[in-house]
């Protein structure tokens, strides 16, 4: 049974490399043609992309001292998870 679907599926995955092998070549050929005529656009862009990854996405990693119980000696890492547990006694607290 498993080798009967093992060459079902290598029969069909061969159909498909061969029907789309012409359109892939083309596509990537255009890719590649696109590339080469903007490639000063896309280097503009270079400088775009690492402002909003180094001061956008990276700090999210530090939103997740929300939901951990943070140690300064254990790091992120160390620190063990409690989920919502800290949001559920800062709305239930007091102050």
């Amino acid at each position: 049974m498993i080798i009967e679907r093992d060459e079902k599926l290598k029969k069909s995955l061969m159909a498909f490399s061969k029907v789309n092998m012409p359109q892939m070549k083309k596509t990537l050929k255009i890719v590649t043609k696109d590339l080469k005529m903007n490639r000063y656009i896309y280097l503009m862009l270079i400088p775009v992309l690492l402002y909003f990854i180094i001061f956008r996405y990276v700090p999210m990693y530090g939103v997740q001292i929300a939901f951990k119980n943070y140690s300064f000696s254990k790091g992120f890492w160390g620190s063990s998870w409690v989920g919502l547990q800290n949001f559920a006694d800062f709305f239930s607290s007091i102050y």
